[in-house]
């Protein structure tokens, strides 16, 4: 494993983490069930 293999799999983390982090936040501000009402609310 070189260098440039190190760097993919940490850039890949940092990004895993970050995208948990912020599906995390938006499931605590209720984002799902905002959306999911609005779209209801419009299909009928």
């Amino acid at each position: 494993m070189d260098i440039n293999d190190l760097l993919s799999v940490n850039l890949e983390m940092y990004y895993h983490g970050k995208m948990n982090f912020i599906v995390g936040l938006c499931e605590q501000m209720k984002l799902p069930e905002i959306f999911n009402m609005n779209l209801e609310k419009n299909l009928g």
